[in-house]
């Protein structure tokens, strides 16, 4: 008995599939009832788990061979460049950009990094390309061919991080979907390991940041390139390289 359900079947569940994604990345990302990355495991792991439970146990039929795992490390470390040059000039451009940024890094501060790297690599990577490409990304392209599948998935990975209401987030998530996982042939496989290895490699413990006093910078931390500094009074951050940047009232030190 093949061990891989009727595509037929899995493929009609993406009508009530993707509809119930989006609610959980509302949850995790908008709601947020609970601590982000439990959230996060819960909510990657059960939709993984709804992806075997809908298409069978796929990964092992289809196999992982020796040559996907340099690919899938080749994909991580070339998405992990073009995001940390699209971060110096994304910062150098849009005033809000080190903002949207640094947010997605204070999430860093609500688990030990070593507890954080874990799930991402056994629990939210795997869990994630269960989903969205092991059956969100193949039953799009049986429905609409590789062109159109591909894209259409890729927009949907990327349209559900509005959640987030983080712009730069979005975008990010965009350039993930399409260069990482999206344009591999491959349903699976070593090829989850680019998300996993995108978020673990900034996932290293974060020196804590100053207060501030009188809408001013106190102090400054070094942030991945980026010198971050929060205040509830001012909101104020400094920019890339050290480089203060005045938001509100007050002045930044260099």
């Amino acid at each position: 008995m093949a061990m891989t359900r009727p595509g037929s079947e899995a493929t009609g569940a993406l009508t009530w599939a993707i509809p119930a994604a989006v609610a959980v990345w509302i949850v995790i990302f908008a709601w947020r009832p609970a601590n982000f990355w439990l959230l996060m495991a819960a909510g990657t792991g059960g939709l993984g788990g709804l992806a075997l439970r809908l298409r069978g146990a796929f990964p092992i039929e289809e196999g992982v061979r020796a040559q996907d795992l340099g690919t899938g490390a080749a994909a991580a470390a070339a998405l992990y460049g073009v995001f940390a040059l699209g971060r110096a000039i994304a910062g150098r451009l849009l005033p809000s950009a080190p903002g949207q940024i640094s947010d997605v890094y204070a999430l860093r501060a609500q688990a030990p990094w070593p507890v954080i790297a874990l799930l991402l690599l056994l629990v939210i990577g795997p869990g994630e390309e269960l989903f969205w490409r092991g059956l969100v990304q193949w039953g799009l392209v049986r429905r609409f061919g590789p062109g159109l599948g591909w894209g259409a998935a890729t927009a949907i990975y990327g349209g559900v991080h509005a959640a987030a209401a983080n712009p730069m987030l979005m975008l990010a998530a965009l350039v993930a979907a399409d260069r990482a996982a999206y344009r591999v042939p491959r349903p699976l496989g070593p090829h989850g390991l680019p998300p996993a290895a995108l978020s673990v490699m900034p996932a290293r413990p974060a020196p804590r940041v100053p207060p501030m006093t009188n809408g001013t910078c106190a102090g400054t931390c070094q942030n991945d390139q980026f010198w971050l500094s929060y205040s509830h009074e001012a909101g104020a951050h400094c920019g890339i390289e050290g480089q203060a940047q005045r938001v509100s009232s007050g002045r930044a030190p260099r």
